[in-house]
């Protein structure tokens, strides 16, 4: 397949899985041996365990939206830039985060996915009190300073 179908394919998959929970369509755009690199090292294997995940974040986010910014690709791999919405359950507040997914393409359907994700971000929006909040901030100064990007 070429570049241009392959990017359909996300397309598709972040149009109608994500934010229409079509979920008949995972078997069509995901292969039965799918392996899913989750942030954190954590691994989701095949449709049904992915149509499980989708499941859950709906429950802790029924609004869940995915905005495609980019589809970047090269060979069989598609990069897809998102911007994600929704209100987190917990707390009832909006929250908003990058999200970016680098997709394996083979005959026609996504057999392997790698996902990084602003966590922190997500955390930081749904923490529910001043001190939560004040600890994260604390964390970020610290991973700053880390890093060199701050003394």
């Amino acid at each position: 397949m070429g570049i241009e179908e392959n990017k359909a394919i996300l397309k598709e998959v972040w149009e109608q899985i994500i934010n229409r929970d079509n979920y008949d369509k995972l078997y069509d755009l995901f292969h039965k041996d799918y392996v899913y690199h989750a942030p954190g090292g954590h691994e989701v294997r095949g449709p049904d365990d992915l149509k499980k995940v989708f499941i859950k974040i709906r429950e802790n986010i029924p609004d869940f939206r995915a905005n495609i910014e980019d589809l970047i690709a090269e060979g069989n791999k598609v990069v897809s830039q998102c911007t994600i919405l929704g209100t987190l359950n917990k707390v009832g507040k909006q929250g908003k985060f990058d999200d970016i997914v680098i997709s394996r393409i083979v005959d026609g359907k996504i057999v392997e996915e790698w996902e990084v994700c602003d966590r922190l971000s997500i955390v930081q929006q749904g923490a529910k009190g001043w001190f939560q909040k004040k600890m994260i901030a604390g964390i970020v100064r610290q991973l700053d300073k880390a890093a060199g990007f701050v003394e």
